[in-house]
């Protein structure tokens, strides 16, 4: 892989102006390619997988031991071979789930080139970033990456739990024309498996390091043969914190999580299907807050602007710095907070159902309808440390909480023209979804009385409705293999923002707002050979703006602008032999223009700590992915993939407040991140049952968890790492159904963080989320 990542950069694939980049990428495409067999492809694309064709179909059977397989990917919202999809994507089918351990969110990290999984004031608090497009917490923006179930765009303050997963796709770079809600970034796409045709189904026991003890279970029913299926599926999940409380004892990052799905599939007729999911979720345990890393002594400055040192004034430098010394020596696994336990409790409930009727081999109707909220309560401990200097927290009231309730409405029409030469599709889209956030803040909560006590407590509401089409028209009259694809979206936002009874302005009027923007996206695809596609595409998606609940109304001082973006990207993917063995590879080279970025900063306006949301005038983000696979021999397949990114502010300067800010650093975004993997099959007796062994390691550069770490918030920078994974399989265990497994996570024991809250111009102080120690498991599992 350094090879590779030394002889791109002396390349210079990353350049400054579009033009000579998209000129510079045949070259970059060309090296790509030849060095398929050395790196291999994402473990996301090893293993014949089958991602549902209706949107809760399940995974298709596994290819041979000789072969790597196709993958379906649903990207493009029809089944098509991920090889012939002229956008970058990444896809898991449920065998590569399981290959890689991943029951969270952040494990697609180290699986996917270019996606960060960032936490900011508790490891229950995550965000997905592809391509720096990124979320603060407490900004009213919306996400510029947005995840889906079952193509239905889900909000929540909890992370989830991922179990009878039929498959995960990340498409990267704006989307806009197709899914859901506008995303300046990306979507990920969460596809629930669907009931099969006969009795079946799975059992899986998973024990652990900290007491884990996980249990899953579906089981399939056909009710009625090919007419009426139910499949029921349930998940259990308990672990101890890894991070240790000194203060009080008690563990943070508890997990206590209970979860359960049913889904209905009835098929009165050849011609149409009805699927309906409902999912249930009970999430419990404590939070894990952040520690401190840094704060501003009394007195600091940047360019002769002075930074706040809030921290410092009540507490004194001496004290906050001895705390960093204190939390240093503990190391990341052991801490001293304020406020002993963290109760976090959150429920969750989704309703969803897809409907398809074919009406003809050329025009397909679907109707995709859903509603879904959530509730979440928790405390949360800001301070980082045994001083309380800023807690969500406020005497006689339980802590923050959110309610987020949703619903969305789309209608598509599916199909073929033009004697077969134009695939066309045609929607509309509505949905609404109101977020209800009561967050209370405390300065001094152990003081009598606290330096200050308020909270915000306000209602979000945001309306969306949209009309799309997008068509693929065959060009092979002209050139043989070419394709010219066209598509527009036009979306109407309302959105508005209540001051509840609750707020420091409990009478100001609603505010309100309409916005509207296209989304488009033109490309060219080339189908050179069978084995082998290039493609150019030109996307351009944008964000709403907003009103931020967490800063004063007055004056609409609380509004900020929509983000605006387009991108430019050529790829190439390979899906064919090298030197007679089955090999994959895809490459993505692009560029990307943003404007009006919206980020937050936390600030400190006449001693209430607020967030403040603004548009920064422009940035670009571009870079290069690659990733593949090689079936080297029979026994024994290798795989990487590597995303450099280069992100930064071209316009960099706003005035908040009447100071102007410069933002120079690009948070959440690694300039260097990749992975490699190997997986073997051990040459077992065929009365054994297969046995196979998997590895892969994961490494990042340095990263920010704030925009501002050379100007108004420093020391709010994450080192680089990299992780190590093991885990063992054996199949059909002496010919049975059982199955034994057993994996090792982070296996050197790096010690890592996660995110961080970057709280400095608010009150002085930073703080940063340790990521989990080195873990083991095994598992029992059972098919009947």
């Amino acid at each position: 892989m350094e090879i590779i990542i030394q002889t791109l950069m002396s390349r210079h694939l990353l350049c400054d102006r579009t033009s000579h980049c998209l000129r510079a990428g045949s070259s970059a495409l060309a090296l790509a390619l030849a060095t398929a067999a050395a790196v291999g492809s994402p473990a996301s694309a090893q293993e014949a997988a089958s991602p549902p064709s209706s949107p809760s179909a399940g995974p298709a059977g596994a290819a041979s031991s000789s072969q790597l397989g196709e993958v379906i990917v649903t990207a493009r919202r029809r089944s098509e071979a991920l090889s012939k999809v002229p956008i970058s994507v990444a896809a898991l089918d449920a065998g590569a789930i399981q290959k890689h351990t991943v029951t969270q969110e952040q494990d697609l990290q180290r699986i996917v080139p270019g996606l960060t999984v960032k936490t900011t004031g508790s490891q229950n608090q995550l965000n997905y970033t592809i391509r720096g497009q990124t979320l603060d917490a407490f900004s009213g923006s919306s996400p510029g990456v947005l995840a889906y179930v079952n193509d239905v765009q889900i909000s929540s303050q909890t992370a989830n739990a991922l179990y009878d997963l039929a498959s995960i796709q990340v498409l990267k770079g704006p989307q806009g024309t197709l899914f859901g809600r506008n995303a300046t970034g990306g979507a990920v796409l969460y596809g629930t498996t669907q009931p099969g045709d006969t009795y079946s189904g799975r059992l899986l026991v998973r024990l652990g390091d900290y007491r884990l003890r996980h249990f899953e279970a579906a089981v399939d029913l056909p009710l009625v043969h090919d007419v009426l299926a139910v499949r029921v599926a349930l998940f259990d999940e308990q672990q101890d914190g890894y991070v240790k409380n000194i203060q009080g004892g008690s563990t943070l990052g508890d997990k206590d999580v209970k979860s359960g799905r049913l889904t209905v599939k009835w098929t009165p007729t050849e011609n149409f299907s009805d699927v309906t999911v409902f999912q249930y979720g009970n999430y419990g345990g404590t939070n894990l807050p952040g520690q401190i890393q840094s704060f501003n002594p009394l007195g600091s400055t940047y360019r002769g602007t002075p930074l706040n040192a809030t921290g410092a004034a009540i507490y004194g430098d001496a004290a906050l710095a001895g705390a960093i010394r204190q939390q240093q020596a503990l190391g990341p696994y052991r801490t001293a907070l304020v406020g002993g336990g963290q109760p976090f409790r959150s429920n969750t409930r989704y309703l969803e159902n897809t409907a398809v009727y074919q009406v003809s081999p050329d025009l397909q109707f679907k109707n995709i309808a859903s509603t879904s909220n959530s509730h979440t309560r928790t405390n949360e401990i800001l301070s980082g440390s045994p001083y309380s200097i800023l807690d969500l927290v406020t005497p006689g009231f339980a802590g923050t909480y959110f309610g987020i309730s949703q619903w969305s409405e789309e209608a598509q029409a599916l199909g073929h023209a033009l004697d077969g030469k134009l695939e066309y599709i045609v929607g509309a889209y509505a949905a609404s979804e109101i977020d209800n956030s009561f967050v209370p803040v405390t300065v001094g909560l152990g003081m009598t009385p606290p330096i200050a006590a308020f909270s915000w407590d306000y209602r979000n509401k945001d309306r969306t409705q949209a009309l799309y089409t997008q068509g693929t028209y065959d060009l092979s009259s002209i050139l043989s293999g070419l394709k010219f694809t066209a598509g527009v979206r036009y979306t109407w936002e309302q959105l508005a923002l209540t001051q509840k009874s609750l707020s420091p302005s409990p009478n100001y009027p609603r505010q309100s707002t309409k916005e509207s923007k296209p989304s488009w996206q033109v490309g060219l695809q080339y189908q050179v050979l069978p084995s082998t596609l290039l493609y150019a595409v030109n996307r351009g998606s944008w964000r709403s703006g907003n009103f931020n609940g967490t800063a004063a109304p007055t004056n609409n001082a609380n509004q900020f602008g929509p983000e605006t973006t387009y991108d430019f990207e050529v790829g190439a993917k390979f899906s064919g032999r090298v030197a007679g063995k089955p090999a994959r590879l895809n490459v993505a080279l692009y560029d990307q223009i943003v404007k009006n970025v919206q980020r937050d900063v936390y600030f400190n306006v006449g001693g209430v700590p607020q967030s403040a949301t603004d548009n920064v005038p422009q940035a670009e983000i571009k870079g290069v992915e690659a990733d593949g696979s090689y079936r080297l021999t029979d026994w024994l397949t290798l795989a990487g993939n590597v995303a450099y990114t280069e992100a930064k502010y071209t316009k960099p300067t706003l005035t908040l407040f009447g100071d102007q800010i410069t933002f120079q650093d690009y948070q959440d975004t690694p300039k260097w991140a990749g992975s490699v993997s190997a997986d073997i099959d051990l040459p077992t007796p065929a009365n054994w049952g297969d046995m196979t062994l998997h590895a892969d390691a994961y490494a990042q550069t340095k990263t920010y968890y704030s925009s501002l770490a050379y100007s108004l918030i420093p020391g709010t920078d994450l080192p680089s790492y990299y992780l190590v994974n093991l885990r063992y399989d054996w199949r059909h265990v002496f010919g049975s159904q059982a199955s034994l497994g057993a994996f090792a996570k982070n296996v050197t024991g790096e010690k890592y963080y996660l995110g961080g809250y970057a709280l400095g111009a608010a009150i002085g102080f930073n703080t940063h989320i340790p990521a989990a120690p080195r873990m083991f498991g095994v598992e029992l599992g059972y098919e009947f």
